[in-house]
């Protein structure tokens, strides 16, 4: 079993300040989370740790509550952290109607429903 780290932030790509955001990364027994009680359009969180683990699935989380109150949440997008994007940073990007997870080598994973 191998394993590698890099960093993910969370972008705010709704052009409207959000509330209550939280994206969390699981894989195998190891789980990180970027939070923000507040997030101005176009605002980014502090980089989060991101591990991964060759044979285990990496599971995405997110919620966030849109400027009118409207809660968004996704628990356990399927999407993978490979070796290739080892000691980059890969942004999740919160829109108002989906989310993307881009990483800097592998293939993204763009516009997943909330």
């Amino acid at each position: 079993m191998s394993t590698w780290n890099g960093a993910f932030i969370v972008v705010n790509g709704t052009n409207q300040t959000i509330t209550n955001v939280s994206v969390t990364h699981r894989i195998s027994n190891k789980t990180n989370t970027a939070q923000a009680q507040s997030l101005a359009s176009g605002a980014s969180t502090a980089p989060v740790t991101l591990n991964g683990e060759s044979g285990h699935d990496d599971n995405w989380s997110v919620a966030l509550t849109l400027h009118d109150g409207t809660s968004k949440s996704r628990i356990g997008k399927q999407c993978n952290f490979e070796p290739e994007d080892a000691d980059k940073v890969t942004v999740v990007i919160l829109y108002e109607k989906n989310f993307s997870i881009v990483y800097p080598e592998s293939d993204s994973c763009m516009e997943n429903s909330y």
